[in-house]
């Protein structure tokens, strides 16, 4: 049978519209023949970000699948979804449980690195707050 290395990733908080750093799985193929057929389904704003997988594994061999979390704009709060490994013969821990959380970040628009909530002017760059008036 093949065996995944984890049965979870936790991706933490990630602002909306952006993109995590990637986590990796890595897949062993310990069954006597070589798995083929590999299909990778996710579900839930994640996807693959790389590594060696194909679409066949050797008897004996590894390889990885490194996974992103995304969460879409315009969402925000807990998210979660799950990525489904098929192949030739039992995969044992898939599905993979897959989480994070997405966060609003506090808008900056004159773009002086203090956010709108606590900028004594919004629509002009003061980033000391400097009151001039």
């Amino acid at each position: 049978m093949a065996i995944l290395s984890r049965r979870a990733l936790s991706f933490g908080s990630q602002s909306i519209g952006s993109i995590s750093g990637a986590q990796t799985l890595t897949l062993q193929n310990n069954s006597p023949s070589a798995l083929n057929a590999i299909s990778l389904a996710f579900t839930g704003p994640f996807a693959r970000a790389g590594g060696s997988c194909g679409t066949s594994l050797a008897v004996g061999a590894s390889c990885s699948i490194a996974v992103v979390f995304q969460p879409p704009l315009g969402t925000g709060g807990a998210m979660s979804g799950s990525l489904d490994i098929d192949g030739s013969s039992p995969v044992t821990g898939s599905p993979v449980t897959l989480s994070g959380v997405g966060v609003v970040l506090a808008a900056d628009t004159d773009g002086d690195g203090v956010t709108d909530d606590l900028d004594n002017c919004t629509q002009v760059a003061n980033p000391n707050q400097v009151d001039g008036d």
